[in-house]
């Protein structure tokens, strides 16, 4: 891992940090530290920097913190996914974090299995700790909000309308019936960008036409048929290199 999240709770000083436990566990697990030895760290949801091994035992860790970076502000890139298979949930939260998106939606549909929405993988204690594995190999400390939504109608009529900047934003309805002739948009770095990836079956008709009401623009990923993860980091990769050309083709 390319560092090690510290949670505020674990500060015993301004710039030290005491580990115990699990903790310490993830720790010897992933980073195999010594004393004296320096990583990086972040302190989440704050800066990020470097820390020295204090002291080691396989119960308690004590690292002295230097945190004199910033953080990597997130992308202003909001996605929302039918949920999908447990185990591609589990890379998308990880994902998210990695790519510093500010927020993601999972969202029941009509093709969603409905032993997905129960699985353990959308439990609050995986869902963070899926986001801190992304964090940490980002090396960064700001996660996205992660929401579940289990019922389509309220997420598309009442949820997603309530939010700031929703109807200035850049909404895009990535589907498998949108292979149409690509339009040019204009988009900005500072434009927040939404987009919605359905299930591999595609959303359904009604879901598409709630989808475009709410000013949704069909948008294609390309002629391929695509595992939901693939086109979730497509989609973002697209909305960035657009960011730069300020052109989303």
């Amino acid at each position: 891992m390319n560092s090690l999240v510290i949670f505020p709770e674990e500060l015993i000083e301004d710039d030290c940090a005491l580990l115990k436990g699990e903790r310490v566990v993830h720790l010897i697990t992933h980073h195999t530290p010594r004393p004296h030895s320096t990583i990086r760290v972040s302190l989440y949801g704050g800066k990020r920097g470097t820390g020295t091994i204090c002291d080691i035992s396989n119960d308690t860790a004590k690292i002295r913190l230097a945190l004199d970076l910033d953080p990597i502000p997130n992308e202003n890139i909001v996605a929302i996914v039918a949920i999908p298979r447990p185990q591609c949930q589990k890379r998308l939260i990880r994902d998210s974090a990695i790519l510093g998106i500010s927020e993601l939606h999972f969202v029941r549909c009509q093709r969603t299995e409905k032993s997905y929405l129960s699985s353990q993988a959308l439990t609050p204690e995986s869902i963070r700790y899926h986001t801190i594995i992304g964090l940490e190999q980002a090396y960064n400390s700001l996660p996205p909000m992660i929401c579940v939504h289990d019922r389509f109608r309220p997420f598309i009529e009442d949820f997603l309308p309530s939010k700031a900047l929703f109807n200035s934003s850049v909404k895009l309805l990535c589907d498998t019936l949108s292979a149409t002739p690509k339009q040019r948009s204009h988009i900005t770095p500072t434009d927040t960008v939404m987009f919605a990836i359905g299930p591999e079956a595609g959303w359904n008709d009604y879901e598409r036409d709630r989808f475009r009401e709410a000013g949704f623009k069909p948008y294609s990923l390309g002629e391929r048929l695509l595992r939901v993860d693939t086109a979730f980091i497509s989609a973002i990769a697209r909305i960035c290199e657009a960011r730069a050309a300020m052109t989303l083709e």
